[in-house]
């Protein structure tokens, strides 16, 4: 029974650059590794608007965006200090998203200063 649980489990995962529209550029949002101290993140604001999107990933059309939302941190692999677990929000990433092109994002916990913590593209395919 566990064994089918997981493979609908990820089943529902974007996995890679193929899931993108050719007229849409691909966001993946988890799948960051954690030993690097990249969490994945839930993105809810596009272009300073509030927006639901799936929490994996999502199609969105090229051109230049702004992204922001929340982050999922996992302190197994980087642990941060009680006084770090919540902090204000963090700067937009803007970029200029590419039809066809798959976008890796998660947010970067790594530096021992909070306040240089940020979403970042990690992969680009």
């Amino acid at each position: 029974m566990q064994k089918l649980f997981l493979l609908i489990l990820l089943a529902g995962l974007p996995i890679s650059g193929a899931w993108a529209a050719a007229d849409m550029a691909r966001v993946i949002t988890q799948g960051a590794p954690p030993v690097d101290c990249m969490a994945a993140v839930e993105i809810n604001k596009i272009d300073g608007e509030k927006k639901v999107v799936p929490t994996g990933g999502f199609d969105i059309e090229p051109g230049d965006h702004r992204l922001n939302g929340r982050a999922l941190i996992d302190t197994t692999w980087c642990e941060i200090s009680k006084d770090d677990r919540i902090f204000g929000p963090v700067a937009d990433l803007q970029l200029n998203f590419q039809a066809g092109r798959t976008y890796y994002i998660g947010f970067d916990h790594k530096p021992d200063n909070r306040q240089e913590w940020k979403l970042v593209v990690w992969k680009v395919e």
